[in-house]
């Protein structure tokens, strides 16, 4: 298949360039950290030394995003447009001409708020196992806590594509403990953490952990933005940002929906995730997961190369 038949397929609305590429890593970008990524990490070389922004977001660290792929970038590829966004907001990474990492930007919270943190948690776990609902905290997760609200072997490292038998799972578990939906325990976490004196918590969940924290994927959007876009000149309409859980995920946005932050109006938001319950606007629903990601960034310098 030609790259002009590629490019024709793809959505009329990303059939344009885009200066700045901003993109969720797990179920986005790759399929698991396990998976090595040649197609990706090519795509990524390629547009990097056609001179675009390259943005991963994720609320891993940035250990993981290196694993398999940004590692095996060239120095000259990864030096000066490729940043890395890591631990929900709260960390951004850039590269310097000889492929070494340096860290930019971090969150860094006080000893109260780590407090703050934990005692929202704990006090979480505790009402929940009121309930007759059995939780583990993770405490080393940088500005959060990671409440799992389905601590079995069986969902000890569930995959992106089995996401709709983990929000079944989790919902059965919920509704037995007395809850109507998952979104409900957010809402109590939100109400947990400002009574521990957080002032502004960013309660997220993936469908097995409730993670209350400092920051969330908007803040990363927010910091490119503003640190990236704008001396650049980039405006928002040439910012294209990817994720795959933008939609309703067991009765609560997905985490890629922090990205919708007021700021990046105008910017073209696409998913390429399963999305049983749509998307919200402004955002594409492209489908086709990890493999239709790095389709785009083909056609994207497929673009640039015509």
């Amino acid at each position: 298949m030609t790259g002009l038949r590629r490019l024709e397929s793809l959505p009329q609305v990303l059939q344009r360039r885009f200066d700045l590429i901003i993109f969720d890593w797990d179920g986005t970008a790759v399929p698991d950290r396990r998976t090595p990524t040649p197609d990706l990490n090519k795509a990524l070389e390629t547009l990097l030394l056609q001179g675009v922004w390259i943005a991963p977001v994720t609320g891993t660290k940035v250990e993981n995003l290196e694993m398999h792929s940004l590692s095996m970038l060239s120095p000259q590829s990864r030096a000066g447009r490729l940043i890395g966004c890591t631990n929900r907001g709260s960390q951004v990474w850039a590269y310097d001409p000889d492929g070494a990492r340096r860290k930019v930007w971090a969150r860094v919270s006080t000893e109260t708020e780590e407090q703050q943190l934990s005692a929202a948690a704990e006090e979480l776990q505790r009402r929940l196992g009121e309930r007759g609902l059995e939780t583990e905290i993770i405490y080393q997760r940088l500005n959060r806590r990671k409440v799992d609200l389905i601590p079995l072997p069986e969902w000890a490292d569930p995959s992106k594509a089995r996401i709709g038998e983990l929000i079944a799972a989790t919902r059965a578990r919920v509704r037995a403990a007395g809850f109507a939906e998952n979104a409900d325990l957010l809402d109590l976490a939100g109400d947990l953490a400002r009574e521990a004196g957080l002032q502004e918590p960013r309660i997220t969940s993936d469908g097995k952990y409730v993670e209350i924290g400092l920051t969330d994927k908007g803040d990363s959007v927010v910091w490119l933005l503003e640190n990236v876009a704008r001396p650049n000149g980039i405006p928002n309409d040439n910012i294209l940002i990817a994720g795959d859980e933008f939609g309703d995920v067991g009765g609560f946005s997905g985490s890629d929906a922090r990205m919708l932050v007021p700021q990046a109006e105008n910017a073209i938001f696409v998913s390429v995730g399963p999305e049983p319950a749509g998307v919200p606007h402004p955002v594409l629903n492209a489908g086709g997961g990890p493999e239709r990601f790095v389709e785009i960034l083909q056609w994207q310098s497929t673009l640039r190369a015509s």
